[in-house]
């Protein structure tokens, strides 16, 4: 019987800490596809934002226990404010995709981030690919928050200069430069590599139809064949072409058994000279 009223002081506890959150804005970060988490009296809650279309850092209301209202962007200050409460981290960026990167620790020695591969660092900035940069970990997610202005900035341009030219790691002896850094670009070298027979088809199939006048919506290899999606003239045409000449396989139109008769190129002619007849 003596627990009772400890029960009850309790839950009024509660109920008066989720009063006091309800009744006050927080700051938080916030990427595409994930809600935000906010501790109330140690409880994690997981909220919607609104408007779902928002991404980077806010400053909202709570509105329920599920929901939370963007009142307006965080400043550099705000931003400061919450980035401060865990510790930093030097870590070098592998590669930059869209609002988020592959980085790997700038020391390998450091036993809190003990990897073999890269690690995600959300909300990227201005960062580019081989930048030292300091994040922050909240014991879920790494968040960017600053370039590090200890290391050289020149090391990061002379590595993103060798990624373009495909220089290989073993030849880059730039003085200055960190095992960090040298480990970034092994990664990101290796995976240029595997995209590079890619991105010369996508070339070649953009500058095929480019010269002609149409436009690359996009396209799929199938054995020695490539499945290709272009725009002419605002429509959008569907054909099957070799892959190592672009000779047309199915042209996607009735050419009369004719189809091998003509190049990608030329089949973007044959298009539009027979709109008017369909």
């Amino acid at each position: 019987m003596r627990r009772r009223p400890n029960i009850l002081r309790a839950i009024s506890q509660l109920a008066h800490v989720e009063k006091e959150f309800f009744e006050q804005e927080f700051i938080a970060p916030v990427v595409r596809g994930r809600k935000v988490s906010v501790r109330i009296a140690g409880v994690v809650c997981a909220m919607e934002i609104d408007p779902p279309s928002f991404r980077g850092w806010g400053i909202f209301l709570p509105v329920t226990p599920r929901q939370a209202m963007l009142d307006r962007p965080a400043t550099l200050a705000h931003r400061r404010m919450y980035l401060e409460l865990f510790a930093r981290v030097r870590l070098i960026v592998v590669r930059k995709l869209r609002e988020h990167a592959l980085v790997v620790p700038a020391n390998s020695s450091d036993l809190r981030l003990s990897t073999d591969g890269t690690i995600r660092v959300e909300l990227i900035g201005e960062a580019e690919p081989f930048d030292c940069v300091i994040a922050r970990f909240d014991g879920q997610t790494f968040w960017f928050d600053q370039l590090d202005e200890a290391i050289d900035p020149r090391l990061a341009a002379h590595l993103r200069r060798s990624l373009i030219e495909l220089a290989e790691p073993k030849a880059i002896d730039r003085p200055g430069l960190t095992l960090g850094q040298r480990w970034a670009y092994s990664l990101a070298y290796a995976a240029r590599l595997k995209e590079l027979p890619a991105y010369r088809n996508e070339t070649r199939l953009r500058e095929a139809l480019a010269h002609a006048g149409a436009e690359l919506r996009d396209f799929a290899q199938s054995g020695d064949y490539f499945r290709v999606s272009f725009n002419l003239d605002g429509l959008r045409h569907l054909s099957t072409v070799n892959r190592r000449d672009l000779t047309v396989a199915s042209a996607g139109i009735c050419l009369s058994g004719r189809d091998r008769d003509f190049d990608l190129a030329s089949l973007v002619g044959v298009l539009r000279e027979g709109r008017g007849q369909w």
